[in-house]
C-alpha cells in the first residue's frame, strides 16, 4: 500500500517540492520542473530511479523523506493538507 508515501513535501533548504503519487501501484515522482518519475521499491521504505541516481528514503516517524541526488541527501519534510 503507497498511500503512507504519497504528497507533497518541501525543504527549507531547496526551492523544489517533491510530488509523490500512486500510479496503477507504482511509486511516482515529481519534482518541480522535472517529468514523472516511476520509481522502484527497494524494501524498508525506500524507493530509486537508477538511471539518475536517485533514491527515496522515507521516515514515517518524522512524516520525513531524505532525497538522495548527485551525491547528497536532501530532507523534504511532509506538507500538511
Amino acid at each position: 500500500m503507497l498511500d503512507n508515501y504519497v504528497g507533497t513535501f518541501s525543504s527549507k533548504l531547496l526551492p523544489i517540492k517533491l510530488e509523490f503519487s500512486d500510479v496503477d501501484g507504482i511509486l511516482n515522482l515529481q519534482v518541480t520542473g522535472y517529468p514523472l518519475i516511476p520509481l522502484e521499491d527497494m524494501g524498508n521504505d525506500k524507493f530509486e530511479f537508477k538511471q539518475a541516481g536517485l533514491t527515496a528514503q522515507y521516515n514515517a516517524d518524522k512524516s520525513q523523506v531524505t532525497f538522495h541526488a548527485q551525491g547528497q541527501d536532501f530532507v523534504f519534510t511532509k506538507d500538511k493538507k
